[in-house]
């Protein structure tokens, strides 16, 4: 099954042109049923007036001519209605339309303020994050100084005290009695 394509040039019909159109042919068509309506009964009058009864047909075609306004009326405020519905339609999607883009702008906007915010509050928390890692690094440097300065101290009060006699002295007399003997 072959679907017809759809050329972009080509104007395309409007709501309000398919509503018009269908309220027009409901008109046209019950215009020819009160014309044929109209027609049978003038008839019937014509024949009952021809049997000696009151002769009503300008009444009945009078009254079909006044139905026939009344539809033809109808019609064009039908018709205005229909345009006036299409107007407001349209409209309203204009509206809705400017609305949704209203909204994403400030939605876009809004993004970006708070983007723009947290890219501010995060260089900020990086900046003190490089001030503490700096203050880490010298307290560091401090402590590591210090060590090596105590470090120094240290082994100049080891260089100050006296040395002691690292030689064995003899043991005492007790002593040697409970060893075993030989040397050591």
């Amino acid at each position: 099954m072959d679907t017809p394509e759809l050329n972009p040039t080509e104007p395309t019909a409007m709501p309000s042109e398919f509503a018009e159109t269908a309220i027009r042919t409901a008109e046209q068509i019950c215009q020819m049923n009160v014309a044929a309506t109209s027609v049978m009964l003038q008839a019937q009058a014509q024949t009952a007036s021809a049997l000696g009864m009151p002769d009503w047909s300008q009444v009945i075609a009078a009254g079909s001519e006044q139905t026939r306004q009344v539809l033809s009326a109808g019609t064009e405020q039908l018709v205005q209605a229909a345009q006036q519905t299409e107007a407001v339609v349209g409209e309203l999607q204009r509206n809705a339309s400017q609305l949704m883009e209203d909204q994403t702008s400030r939605a876009s906007q809004l993004i970006q303020d708070g983007m723009a915010e947290l890219s501010q509050q995060t260089r900020e928390h990086l900046g003190r994050v490089d001030d503490w890692q700096g203050q880490a690094l010298d307290s560091a440097t401090s402590g590591v100084t210090a060590i090596q300065d105590w470090g120094r101290m240290t082994a100049d009060a080891m260089d100050q005290l006296p040395r002691p006699d690292l030689r064995l002295a003899p043991l005492p007399q007790a002593v040697q009695g409970v060893l075993p003997a030989g040397p050591m």
